[in-house]
């Protein structure tokens, strides 16, 4: 039913020409979300008349907690929600500032991942960003 909903949500927004996609997609609910994650590196790639082959996915968890929490805007490509994790926790900002995963310590077996950010990149900044720390 949540899929359905999703659908019908989205399908509302096209009536609208300036929002083509929802404040967050709820990755979990797409029948192939390989090919909605394909679909943002293509946008990009037209944008600024890139090949794809020379695309990747840059990922940022967000602090929002819920989707409705997000709001996207123009510069950004997609928010995803609906990803959970499995034996671990997220720990929002904290003194680092910025969020980081931890031990899971109250009974939830699998917690909610909190909002991403979807950033179709050159793959050479994609490199960077994944080997920072």
């Amino acid at each position: 039913m949540l899929r359905i909903e999703q659908l019908v949500k989205w399908t509302d927004l096209f009536s609208t020409p300036s929002i083509p996609l929802p404040n967050s997609v709820w990755i979990s609910g797409l029948f192939n979300p390989l090919k909605f994650l394909t679909a943002c590196q293509q946008v990009v790639a037209r944008k600024r008349m890139l090949p794809l082959d020379d695309m990747a996915i840059i990922t940022i968890v967000t602090e929002f907690k819920t989707s409705d929490d997000a709001k996207l805007e123009e510069n950004e490509c997609a928010f995803i929600h609906g990803l959970f994790l499995e034996g671990a926790d997220w720990e929002y900002k904290s003194e680092r500032g910025e969020g980081y995963l931890k031990i899971y310590e109250d009974k939830r077996i699998h917690p909610d991942l909190p909002v991403i950010e979807i950033k179709p990149d050159k793959r050479e900044i994609q490199k960077d960003h994944f080997t920072r720390g």
